[in-house]
């Protein structure tokens, strides 16, 4: 994996240096089916207003 992806992959802070951004929603390649992915990426768009989820990091698959 990328060294610029490990934080995000181990459920550490994003490194935004102070930049505002629109959300991430990450998913580890090995640790969730497509499928999961889905499912989940769904319920995100169904729940979240886009200011819920803004400078926040999503991690899948939601518990």
């Amino acid at each position: 994996m990328h060294p610029r992806y490990r934080l995000l992959a181990h459920g550490g802070p994003a490194p935004t240096g102070g930049i505002a951004f629109a959300g991430v929603v990450f998913a580890e390649q090995r640790a969730v089916t497509i499928g999961k992915c889905i499912e989940d990426l769904e319920l995100i768009a169904k729940a979240y207003e886009p200011e819920d989820i803004a400078n926040r990091v999503e991690h899948l698959p939601l518990r």
